[in-house]
């Protein structure tokens, strides 16, 4: 059973070790638009993720934290996220996010967890052309098991 949240955000465990200077480093980061934490379960790669996540937000930066939803692909969490519909088609996700940071005008930060989870529910390479396509001012930060 996980942590309650609060929808959109992650949960903190009441005692949890603080990787201050690993959080700084990713936080100041410009030069990797791509940060993957992969680790075993109980690494702490949802707290850390939460922390920057957190930060991003109190800086007043657009941040979006995903994380699988039982039945939606990636596409349709994030189109969903973003203020789309559920049923958008991969590739019309795609355009969805690309016009909402055109409209922001702005660097995007998109936290996903438990990216492993969405399986093949990451569909015919869609988040590869999502990669290629997305505007160069969306930076990920990824957290997978495996």
């Amino acid at each position: 059973m996980g942590l309650p949240r609060t929808e959109g955000e992650p949960g903190t465990p009441a005692f949890t070790l603080v990787r201050t200077r690993l959080a700084d480093e990713l936080l100041s980061d410009e030069r990797h638009p791509i940060v993957s934490m992969v680790a075993p379960p109980g690494y702490g790669k949802t707290i850390l993720l939460g922390r920057l996540f957190r930060a991003e937000r109190e800086a007043g930066n657009p941040a979006v934290w995903l994380e699988p939803a039982p039945g939606l692909t990636l596409a349709q969490v994030l189109a969903e996220q973003l203020g789309g519909k559920q049923d958008l088609s991969a590739d019309d996700a795609i355009v969805h996010v690309q016009l909402w940071v055109q409209a922001q005008d702005t660097r995007l930060t998109l936290f996903i967890d438990r990216f492993e989870e969405f399986g093949e529910l990451v569909e015919d390479n869609w988040f590869d052309a999502l990669l290629r396509q997305a505007p160069s001012v969306i930076r990920w930060r990824l957290a997978s098991r495996c």
